[in-house]
């Protein structure tokens, strides 16, 4: 190692590499961390798919007209929902509304209302319904559409 620093040229190359290696490094982290911010884990899916069809969001329309309009007008999406999964929606939909009446939703009735959040929003309807699956759900992220 001596002869290797007794050259001072190949200590700045090495130095200068080290430090370029370390910006590769730090540029390829946040890469990562920001592909992590922007698809969480576990989903694979966005409401920007086509994950809800016309049917099921005319139902839910039906539903929320009769259920939900006491409380909440019709173009509803959660202050916080963004990022979140549709099956977070799902869960606190199914524990907590009506507000009068919390958890008297059929599981097909909560997916139907968020298939009229979601035709509301103005997000693309596609040729398959709402998973009945918990898990399924848990695989759309909640995405409002890009702002014109």
């Amino acid at each position: 190692m001596a002869v290797i620093s007794a050259n001072p040229l190949f200590t700045r190359l090495l130095c200068l590499a080290s430090a370029a290696f370390g910006i590769v490094v730090v540029v390829a982290a946040s890469g990562a961390e920001l592909a992590a911010q922007a698809a969480p884990a576990g989903m694979s899916r966005s409401t920007r798919d086509g994950v809800y069809t016309d049917a099921q969001a005319d139902r839910g329309q039906q539903v929320f007209e009769e259920r939900c309009t006491e409380c909440h007008n019709i173009r509803m999406w959660g202050t916080d929902w963004d990022g979140k999964s549709a099956g977070d929606v799902y869960e606190f939909i199914s524990a907590y509304m009506p507000e009068q009446a919390p958890g008297t939703l059929s599981a097909q009735q909560t997916r139907d209302v968020i298939a009229n959040f979601l035709k509301q929003a103005r997000l693309p309807a596609g040729s398959a319904e709402l998973p009945e699956a918990l898990a399924g759900l848990k695989q759309i992220r909640m995405e409002l559409p890009p702002a014109p």
